[in-house]
Parts: C-alpha cells; structure tokens; sequence
C-alpha cells in the first residue's frame, strides 16, 4: 500500500521509453480498456512533442508504473466536451506494470497530476473511463474526480468524471 515515505515522479516521455510503453501496450488488462496496441503505440509515438499533448512516465520509488497524458480539449475539440470552460485540461492513464495494480497508486498519480494541471491554471481536469471498467471509475473517484455522466466520445460511451481542485 501506499505510505507517506514513498514518492511519485512523473517523467516527460521521450523516444528511449517506447519499448516499456510498447510492452505495456500488449499487456490484456491494457490491452483491454486500451485496444489494440498497434494502434495506441503509434498514436502515442507520433504524439512525442506534440505541442499540447504532454506524456508521462509515472515512478513510484524509482520504479516505473503507468503511463499518462495530459491535453487541452480545445486542442482535441469533442462535442459532449464543448460545453467546459476553455483550457479545461482531459488526463488518460493506464497502468503497464501489472505488480501495481489495485493498490491505490492510479488513484495517487491521477489526483496528483489532477492538483499539478489546475495549480498550473486548468480551470477544471477530466477524465472519461469507459462504462464498464468500474474499477477506474471507483480510483478516480477516489482521487476526487466527480460525475456519473455518459457521454459519447469520438471512441464510444465513457463516463464524465470531472475534477475542480482539491477536496
């Protein structure tokens, strides 16, 4: 579990990282919310550096665990997002290295990275898990993020979770 003494990084992903992500990617329970890893693994390789796309590499005491992004939804207009103030920041995760799993560290990182987008000036951080993956819903709930509204998003129905600050 996770204790006062241990620490959160969160590193700019750079080309060096793609195979860790790559290998994430071909994982089944990334695969499963994720899809299919040629796919997603191109998309995140032409996104390095993309001028509003930050990607991350999340440590927890020195060990890679997750990947996450962070972007500006006017920069990736959605329609069911359209209606959120300017500069509202989305946040996508998942979590490669199976050993982490169901221990509260994707509920840290997200709400850790959640605090950091709206200290840096994001009015309001989303996220937008699919319906049927309860337990993401369950740990961003648990980080502070709200709502139970189904949404259709260019990829299908997910839930709109939304987080205004610390709670």
């Amino acid at each position: 579990m996770t204790g006062p003494n241990h620490q959160y990084e969160f590193t700019k992903l750079t080309e060096t990282d793609l195979p860790l992500i790559r290998s994430w990617l071909e994982k089944p329970h990334v695969r499963k919310w994720w899809g299919d890893p040629d796919h997603e693994f191109e998309l995140v390789k032409e996104s390095i550096g993309h001028h509003d796309l930050a990607m991350w590499l999340v440590f927890y005491d020195g060990t890679a665990f997750a990947f996450i992004q962070d972007y500006d939804i006017d920069e990736w207009p959605q329609e069911a997002l359209s209606h959120l103030p300017s500069k509202t920041r989305g946040i996508d995760i998942f979590i490669g290295n199976e050993t982490m799993l169901s221990k509260g560290h994707g509920s840290n990182a997200v709400r850790i990275k959640a605090e950091r987008l709206i200290e840096q000036g994001a009015p309001l951080v989303i996220i937008d898990p699919d319906p049927n993956n309860i337990a993401a819903i369950r740990a961003y709930a648990r980080a502070g993020f709200k709502g139970n509204d189904i949404i259709q998003t260019d990829e299908g129905p997910a839930v709109l979770m939304i987080f205004e600050g610390k709670s």
